[in-house]
This record gives structure tokens, sequence and C-alpha cells, in this order.
């Protein structure tokens, strides 16, 4: 199944600190194996065989938790646009 930009995904592997964007600044903390997140941007370069995206983690009360370049191996899609955002502990109020 294709990913594709304002998709909900779910992060499978560890990221490496290269690929966050600003990372530890105001807080942001890094993404987690399991966290939900949705993809903010496609890039249109692809690494070798496997496209890489921008996704974007918010927090419930829509704080940015972290923004983070990723593998198509690193993710996968649980829902497409426009269904309401799956339930997930770090929304948790």
């Amino acid at each position: 199944m294709d990913i594709a930009e304002f998709d909900w995904v779910r992060v499978l592997r560890a990221v490496p600190p290269a690929r966050l964007h600003r990372p530890h600044s105001r807080g942001q903390a890094a993404p987690t194996v399991g966290d939900l997140a949705w993809v903010s941007f496609a890039y249109r370069v692809q690494l070798p065989n496997e496209p890489l995206f921008i996704v974007e983690c918010r927090g419930i009360d829509g704080s940015l938790l972290w923004l983070a370049d990723l593998r198509a191996s690193e993710i996968e899609r649980v829902m497409q646009p426009g269904a309401p955002p799956p339930s997930h502990p770090r929304w948790a109020s």
C-alpha cells in the first residue's frame, strides 16, 4: 500500500537523530516505535528504491512533538486523509 501526503502512519523503526528537524529544540521529542503521526510532505527525489517523507507528530493540544524525515520502510499507513486521528497514549489529556 503506497503512502501519500496526509496519510496517518505508525513508526516501525528507530529514526537516526540526523534525520530529525530541529532535534531537542523547544522540548521536541524523538520519534518512538509505535508513534502515530501524519505525512506532511512527500519528497519528489527518492532514495534508491525507497520514498522519503516529512512526518510530524503533534500532541492533543496541537503542539509539535517531533518532525523528521522518514523512509517508507520505517513507517506503515494506518489511515487515509479525512479519517479522525487514531488514539495514541501521547495524546491522552
